[in-house]
């Protein structure tokens, strides 16, 4: 998606949640219970902060687009920083109960974290 939007001329700033990509648990390592949803949305919020105050970007023309789980830390972004995003994108939320997700993800996640250990 990132590719597409660059294509167009649209700058674009991706990040992974945690516990995904090079990212991994980040300052949780060491304390994974305490990462919570809020934890994800303050990433956000601060991922939607270094974008806002480039000074090549109009932080009027901010859209916010979230993936899967994404959509609802978008939702929730969406309406507490400043100023708004000009849009809101929700592309394929998800599709179970989000406590069930949570439950499928942390197992398979310390599944590998006893395999690295």
């Amino acid at each position: 998606m990132a590719d597409a939007l660059d294509g167009d001329g649209v700058a674009t700033l991706r990040f992974d949640k945690y516990g995904t990509g090079r990212t991994g648990p980040g300052a949780y390592r060491d304390h994974l219970e305490a990462l919570d949803h809020p934890a994800f949305v303050r990433r956000a919020r601060a991922a939607y902060e270094v974008l806002r105050d480039r000074p090549e970007t109009d932080p009027h023309a901010l859209l916010v687009v979230g993936h899967g789980e994404g959509a609802m830390t978008g939702l929730l972004l969406g309406g507490t920083v400043r100023p708004r995003p000009a849009g809101l994108a929700l592309v394929q939320p998800q599709a179970i109960r989000l406590l069930d997700l949570v439950g499928l993800q942390l197992k398979a996640q310390v599944a590998e974290a006893a395999r690295d250990s």
